[in-house]
């Protein structure tokens, strides 16, 4: 029994009450006893130690092991994480991959980062965890993950794989600490398409990349599909790229021309700059299907439904999208009508039947 506890023991023998402030006095040292002190978790930490010198065995067998165990203490295993880290350079793959799906339970150590950005380009297996693992590690992780974003063509000058995909959307999630790395990556030509997916991802807070996005966009060039789409995701802060978006609704792509339209949509009101290059896309949208049937309506829909997202600005537009009501496709018909909806301030009601043609597939 404690001193503190004897002393009141005796003094409830011989009658004699505790003061209210002697018994606080004595419940205080009674808790600061080394006899009531919490016993640190001797047996874990002696676990823990015999599993990080087990990822260093000779037997792969032992590590993988090892891993597993540790994967399962979750965060209890904090420790273990500079030295898994290691373990994604080792040889044996089963190694390298269990060491990914640890550190993704366990919580990564920066040190880990250019391990699991090897994992991303070569392991097809362990690259999806490796990526979820870079994400944790956040900022300290965006110097391994920048080189991915190179996009490696094939001899057909295809794409070759998916890596520079998964790089961007692993900077897209760290979110703006990345922002710095992918503006510089936009300036170069093969990282160019990744870090706008990168920076279309971040959204809104990407604002400040929208001068770069800008000075790279070009209608003639393949990554603009993406520069022009990441614009739209930054929406009305993106303003300043409207004059770029208009001129890639010339541009001889569909592909580029559907997206850069769609960016204005998302810049809304703010593109009223851009009305004119919308109406000459939805005209020239218009020829083209009346000269061939069999034509996507794409053009005409993206271009209807950023004359409408634009709104009363877009009211020079409304002789040409009047022209749409006309449509042989009931979905252009009933884009324009919305669109003259939003452009007049009016509720959209339905057509009349003189005003409803026959309907065809396109």
């Amino acid at each position: 029994m404690s001193v503190a506890f004897r002393l009141m023991g005796r003094r409830a023998e011989n009658g004699d009450r505790c003061s209210p402030v002697l018994r606080i006095a004595l419940l205080v040292v009674l808790a600061a006893s080394p006899a009531n002190a919490v016993e640190p978790p001797v047996q874990e930490d002696r676990e823990l130690s015999q599993l990080i010198e087990a990822l260093e065995s000779r037997d792969a067998a032992v590590r993988q092991d090892a891993i597993g165990r540790l994967e399962r203490m979750g965060p209890a295993a904090r420790l273990a994480a500079p030295t898994l880290a290691k373990c994604l350079s080792d040889p044996d793959s089963g190694v390298r991959v269990g060491a990914a799906y640890a550190l993704a339970r366990v919580g990564p150590d920066p040190s880990a980062a250019p391990g699991l950005a090897r994992l991303v380009r070569t392991e097809g297996s362990g690259s999806e965890v490796a990526a979820e693992a870079l994400v944790m590690v956040g900022a300290q992780a965006v110097p391994a993950v920048v080189p991915l974003l190179t996009l490696e063509r094939d001899a057909s000058n295809q794409a070759k794989n998916g890596v520079w995909q998964r790089a961007a959307e692993i900077l897209g999630r760290i979110g703006p600490p990345a922002l710095p790395a992918l503006v510089k990556a936009l300036r170069d030509p093969n990282r160019r398409a990744a870090a706008a997916i990168a920076i279309g991802d971040i959204g809104p807070d990407a604002a400040r990349a929208v001068p770069t996005l800008v000075s790279v966009a070009d209608p003639n060039d393949f990554a603009s599909l993406f520069v022009y789409e990441a614009l739209g995701k930054i929406g009305p802060r993106a303003a300043a790229g409207v004059p770029a978006l208009a001129a890639g609704t010339k541009a001889a792509d569909p592909g580029i021309r559907n997206d850069a339209a769609q960016a204005l949509g998302k810049i809304g009101p703010r593109a009223v700059a851009a009305v004119g290059a919308l109406d000459e896309m939805l005209r020239g949208e218009r020829e083209t299907h009346e000269r061939r049937e069999q034509v996507s309506v794409s053009g005409e829909l993206v271009a209807l439904h950023a004359l409408a997202a634009i709104g009363p600005g877009a009211s020079s537009a409304l002789p040409e999208i009047r022209k749409a009501l006309q449509h042989r496709n009931s979905t252009v018909r009933e884009a324009a009508q919305a669109a003259i909806a939003k452009i007049e301030g009016a509720t959209a009601s339905s057509p009349s039947p003189t005003t409803t043609p026959v309907e065809t597939s396109q």
